[in-house]
């Protein structure tokens, strides 16, 4: 890296950052970084740094993480794909790294856009409930995001979870959902449409989902009724 640094003067020709990180060599990235390298540039695949980091499973992306948002990465930058570092964090179903991710973004007075949508609609919420990621999911409404935004394919949060199609478990995060709401005085939408015209009711319903089925009532007659 030393020598790299010593015969090119800029430190993001060549992609030099988003090598170090694909190998490893966190000293190097460092380096590259406080002598002017980008940290929000994209590799020729078209991946920023932070984003490569996070979307690789055979290493601690960690340390890569904090001295990437340490160093200017932003946070809430989207790929080719309209995906941000939070949807991919989400993908790795890692509740300690997205409440790092979290609270080092806090302490550099940056704010997560939890509610970013990828080129599909997808928030990191609606793809936290399609990987059973539970834990994350809870984590994400305590953090904020609009339970009611909805997919391209018109699908909401509530749509998502009653695509399931086991009741045991389901039934637990289903109450702690509609908690959290109520708590955050969010009203959620019980009766939007996807665009197949089908409600999360109906979606239940289909899914045979009986447990599922009643509470939905129920929250139906309380929204009736306010």
């Amino acid at each position: 890296m030393e020598e790299f640094l010593k015969y090119e003067q800029d430190p993001n020709s060549g992609f030099p950052l988003p090598s170090a990180l694909k190998w490893n060599c966190i000293k190097g990235a460092e380096r590259l970084l406080q002598e002017g390298a980008n940290p929000n540039i994209a590799n020729m695949a078209g991946v920023p740094p932070l984003h490569y980091v996070l979307s690789d499973s055979s290493k601690d992306c960690l340390r890569p993480m904090l001295v990437l948002l340490q160093n200017g990465a932003n946070p809430n930058l989207s790929d080719t794909e309209g995906l941000t570092p939070l949807h991919f964090i989400v993908k790795k179903n890692d509740d300690m790294l997205a409440m790092v991710f979290f609270d080092i973004n806090e302490e550099l007075n940056q704010l997560v856009q939890v509610d970013a949508q990828d080129k599909f609609g997808n928030t990191p919420l609606h793809l936290a409930l399609r990987y059973d990621c539970m834990k994350l999911a809870e984590l994400l409404l305590k953090r904020g995001v609009n339970p009611n935004l909805s997919s391209k394919e018109g699908l909401t949060s509530l749509h998502v979870i009653c695509n399931k199609t086991d009741d045991s478990d389901l039934m637990i995060f289903l109450k702690t959902f509609f908690e959290i709401n109520n708590e955050r005085h969010e009203l959620v939408e019980v009766n939007a449409r996807d665009k197949f015209g089908q409600t999360p009711l109906q979606i239940a319903a289909n899914n045979l989902l009986p447990d599922v089925v009643d509470v939905l009532f129920d929250q139906v007659h309380i929204k009736f009724f306010h």
